[in-house]
């Protein structure tokens, strides 16, 4: 089990908490947002999955990315590959190839600077709330984050402007999945 914060389902705030960590405050680190315009994004090896390795829809999902000495590290602590992955493999095991997804289920990623996120990012859990005002799943023991209304949407909509870059899974690759 992993030494970091993690609470399911609530992968940005693991992800917040995970750029925040002192293991990583001297490292490149990006948080990454992964979903599409349908907000259907399918990925294999998530514990969340219906079945073991096999696929599960999220309407998106966190990550981080780190350099490490010989490239780049994916930190998904959703992935039952474990974590950290080398980009490239985590990708390969989260995606099964683009090739083969549907252009509905196909990702986009938001790779916003990690200082930036853990300044800005606000959620005050509102998202995981039915309408009666109770979670659809348990929420993490610590606080919500930030102060003010919660600005995780304006992450996970990548046709909007906010904070990051918008890129394709081809570019990511390009980017980030060279393996060494």
């Amino acid at each position: 089990m992993s030494p970091f914060d993690h609470t399911p389902y609530y992968c940005e705030e693991n992800i917040w908490r995970l750029c925040r960590h002192e293991r990583f405050c001297a490292a490149k680190r990006s948080a990454v947002f992964i979903s599409n315009a349908q907000r259907q994004c399918a990925m294999w090896n998530q514990r969340a999955g219906p079945e073991a390795g096999g696929p599960i829809v999220w309407d998106y999902h966190v990550v981080m990315l780190a350099e490490a000495g010989a490239g780049w590290e994916v930190w998904d602590l959703d992935c039952l590959l474990g974590a950290p992955l080398p980009a490239r493999v985590w990708f390969d095991g989260s995606f099964l190839g683009l090739g083969a997804l549907r252009p509905r289920f196909r990702p986009t990623f938001r790779v916003v600077d990690a200082d930036i996120f853990a300044e800005v990012f606000s959620s005050d859990r509102g998202h995981m709330r039915r309408p009666d005002g109770s979670f659809l799943q348990p929420p993490p023991a610590w606080e919500a984050i930030g102060e003010g209304p919660s600005n995780l949407m304006s992450f996970v909509d990548m046709s909007g402007n906010s904070e990051g870059e918008v890129i394709s899974g081809e570019t990511f690759l390009a980017l980030y999945g060279a393996l060494s």
